[in-house]
């Protein structure tokens, strides 16, 4: 791993992922038995996932004393209010993201979490984590988040990432929905910093090339500042 960082140098950013408890125990649960669990067993629940957050703590500090990745990544797609509710959010997903920001922030590297679907009411759970990025800022139909909004609102203390639509605009629309959709999100959250262009999930594997292309050429584009 050390020889790979060392050849990628600065052409990239590499971040270590590590996924959430919910997510991981819906890796091996599924979703229905996860809400379930999460619903009937509360306590062993909490105490198990205490267990998961000691050995990702121990994972971590071990991967950052090596220095070979550049942030942690949280991966919580399954902590969206797509999937469970923002008290189970609180309940299940604070501790573990307060003690990850913790060791990572020792290490003096940043914190991206990762929430697909809709995330509006769970940004300020995720917030007191301590997590230095949030992502994807899903958009309507399928996710809740209002850039501008939400960049009123938090900007100040956490950068943002996200918010170009993955199937309307980037899978099946046009190029210019593609530009327009980048203008209307550096329009709602380029000013004063801490914004960072992407898609509001992933870029789908048939992605028209050329939608791609637009997107990187109309992000250099509009979101230089004066």
């Amino acid at each position: 791993m050390a020889k790979a960082y060392s050849e990628i140098g600065d052409r990239a950013h590499v971040g270590f992922w590590l996924p959430m408890p919910i997510d991981w125990w819906v890796g091996l649960r599924g979703v229905q038995e996860m809400i379930m669990d999460l619903m009937l067993y509360a306590d062993q629940m909490l105490d198990l996932f205490k267990e998961y957050q000691r050995y990702a703590v121990a994972l971590t500090e071990h991967v950052l004393k090596d220095g070979v990745v550049d942030s942690v990544g949280l991966g919580g797609s399954s902590t969206s209010m797509s999937v469970i509710s923002p008290d189970l959010h609180r309940a299940f997903s604070l501790p573990f993201g307060k003690a990850i920001c913790d060791v990572t922030h020792r290490f003096d590297k940043p914190v991206l979490y990762h929430m697909c679907g809709k995330s509006r009411q769970a940004l300020p759970i995720t917030a007191e984590m301590g997590v230095d990025c949030f992502d994807a800022l899903e958009c309507p139909p399928t996710g809740n988040v209002d850039l501008a909004e939400v960049k009123s609102t938090f900007g100040k203390k956490i950068a943002l990432r996200g918010n170009v639509n993955s199937s309307h605009v980037m899978l099946n629309g046009t190029v210019e929905a593609v530009k327009q959709a980048v203008i209307k999100c550096m329009n709602d959250a380029k000013q004063g910093g801490g914004y960072i262009l992407g898609v509001g999930d992933q870029t789908p594997a048939n992605t028209p090339d050329e939608n791609i292309f637009a997107m990187v050429e109309s992000g250099r584009r509009h979101g230089r500042y004066d």
